[in-house]
């Protein structure tokens, strides 16, 4: 199926197809093969898309003898093809793989977001300016970690806020603070 739902024509390959396909995948080559006889004779061309190390699928061109003939240049051809085409796909099977990454990334990146804001709300830290924004990167970065944090400052600077944070959003947010 395609992205669209709709389905692709599909074409039924006999043994002897199957066998060259598998050929030119396995021997990373390009294969030709002939079957029948007469008038039913056929021409087979297998060429595979290779990417690098992998072989992303096989270029398969089969027609009667009699209608159909590959010469050299048509081989040259027809390998620049398959090397074009394979070189689009992987770009593509590599770009999806980069949107995935990207999307789970921003999920989690929402969802750490997400948690420091419940986090804070709960603190009741309130403030405007960026020496704050950086004393909360801090606590951010030191909730999650086992290590031992002091609170310094002068009473009545909120340090019990800033405690409080660090307890929410550390491992240990269910226990007794």
């Amino acid at each position: 199926l395609t992205r669209s739902g709709s389905p692709v024509p599909t074409l039924a390959i006999d043994d002897t197809e199957r066998e060259v396909i598998s050929i030119a995948r396995a021997r990373r080559r390009t294969v030709e093969a002939r079957s029948g006889v007469g008038a039913d004779e056929m021409i087979k061309l297998a060429i595979p898309l290779l990417a690098g190390e992998d072989c992303l699928g096989v270029l398969y061109l089969a027609g009667h003898v009699r209608s159909t003939s590959f010469d050299s240049s048509d081989l040259v051809f027809l390998e620049a093809l398959a090397t074009q085409v394979a070189l689009a796909l992987d770009r593509a099977r590599l770009t999806e793989q980069q949107r995935l990454r990207q999307e789970q990334e921003k999920q989690r990146l929402l969802a750490e977001v997400a948690e420091l804001r419940n986090a804070l709300q709960r603190t009741q830290i309130i403030y405007r300016s960026r020496p704050m924004e950086t004393l909360l990167d801090k606590v951010r970065r030191v909730a999650p970690t086992d290590a031992t944090v002091l609170v310094t400052g002068e009473s009545g600077t909120g340090k019990e806020l800033f405690a409080r944070a660090i307890h929410q959003l550390s491992p240990r947010r269910d226990q007794p603070f």
